[in-house]
């Protein structure tokens, strides 16, 4: 891992948030985390930040308020990323060359230890492509001392130590600038470091900071999600993906994890409104393990309209971590009637409330082959679909139909 040790002095204009509250560190087994859900979800002069955390606006054009987006738009700035008003918010920047976003936040060690080591993950998603092959990056510094505050701002013009092992780099490249949804798995990135070497005395505050700088022609959304800091130890859990799909009347949870440490169990949470959460369910976790994992759960009895869910990973020792939030609407369910069954040669089937996009449907066998397909465009209310298929081989097949929001799964059999 290699460290640039680095004397900033920036002639361009600056303009920075309040002086933000600090993150007490209170013991070294302690695990710091934020999933930035406090951010605001709507709006372009936002100001609210969770506690610890500050921006920076480096250029002519920088204020001292971030905007909400989805990645569509490539005006310089700070931003709260997320689909819509969606509360899973995550904190990154489009620069410019009249804006140069910073973002960190503030940690005081009041352990009572010396601490010589941290480690950092967090999510990058990319939330944008700028319209260029080349790569677009955050950088990432940290700082020590009291000598980073300055006139009630986090000083820029200060010896940062730049860490290159914790440059966060984008994933999609593409010739048309264009949004992307940095929750899909194609579009984030796990990252994990551990920064070495140091002296944090009781007492002192920890700086960390990301950078964007201005690539030209390149405006790539980029942002962290699910920041989590710990001491001399390991991350307790290195999440790979979490995933929902609507099948009839339940809800299917898939996560995986890339490692794992100290990993006692699982705790499936659902909400209403993303804000107070339930628990529902628990499965084991695989205590220690340096491969990838892959858990499942099945909510037999989904909540109607909107539901949010989320993963809370919990160690031997009672310390936790949450997954992203994710969402589902069981109102757009839409439920599929079989008819005869068994059948012979012919399958009707008839969609209830069928929504009008193109719905795909399959007929599939115990292999998971597929063994009819017909791509059908609905354009009435409850639709109906006959299927000819009296050269299939007699025996059970699966009846799935998809459209863009949906899958249901039914069960026939042909005699």
């Amino acid at each position: 891992m290699k460290k640039i040790v680095l004397q900033i002095f920036c002639s361009l204009q600056l303009i920075g948030l309040s002086k933000a509250q600090v993150v007490n560190l209170t013991s070294t087994t302690f695990t710091i985390q934020e999933d930035f859900s406090s951010l605001g979800n709507s709006g372009t002069a936002l100001s609210a930040l969770p506690a610890g955390w500050w921006i920076i606006e480096q250029g002519s054009g920088g204020n001292t308020t971030y905007r909400s987006g989805d990645g569509t738009v490539n005006s310089g700035d700070t931003y709260s990323f997320g689909t819509g008003t969606n509360l899973d918010r995550s904190l990154g920047s489009v620069a410019s060359g009249s804006v140069q976003p910073n973002f960190g936040v503030k940690i005081r060690n009041q352990s009572g230890a010396l601490i010589n080591s941290f480690r950092v993950g967090f999510w990058m998603e990319q939330w944008r492509s700028g319209g260029r092959t080349g790569l677009d990056s955050l950088y990432f510094y940290y700082g020590i001392g009291s000598q980073f505050d300055s006139a009630n701002t986090v000083g820029l013009n200060k010896p940062w130590v730049r860490f290159v092992a914790g440059d966060v780099v984008s994933k999609v490249t593409q010739a048309t600038g264009a949004g992307l949804d940095g929750n899909l798995s194609a579009n984030r990135q796990w990252y994990q470091f551990l920064v070495s070497g140091v002296n944090i005395n009781n007492g002192d505050t920890l700086y960390l900071r990301w950078q964007d700088p201005n690539v030209g022609g390149n405006d790539d959304g980029l942002s962290i999600d699910e920041f989590a800091f710990t001491i001399n130890g390991v991350l307790p859990v290195s999440w790979a993906s979490f995933e929902i799909l609507s099948l009839n009347n339940s809800n299917r949870l898939s996560w995986s994890t890339n490692s794992e440490t100290n990993n006692g169990h699982f705790e499936v949470e659902r909400s209403t409104d993303a804000n107070v959460f339930e628990t529902i369910g628990q499965v084991k976790g695989n205590g220690n393990s340096s491969v990838t994992n892959h858990y499942m759960f099945i909510d037999e009895q989904p909540l109607a309209g909107v539901t949010y869910y989320r993963i809370k990973q919990v160690d031997f020792d009672g310390q936790f971590s949450y997954s992203d939030v994710r969402e589902v609407n069981n109102e757009r369910i839409t439920p599929v009637i079989t008819s005869p069954n068994p059948f012979q040669t012919t399958l009707t089937l008839q969609l209830n409330n069928a929504t009008q996009v193109p719905t795909s449907i399959e007929l599939v066998d115990l292999t998971g082959k597929v063994r009819y397909y017909h791509l059908a465009e609905v354009t009435e209310v409850n639709p109906q679909f006959q299927l000819s298929v009296a050269d299939l081989p007699a025996g059970i097949y699966f009846v799935r139909v998809s459209n863009s929001t949906d899958i249901t799964i039914h069960k026939v059999v042909k005699q």
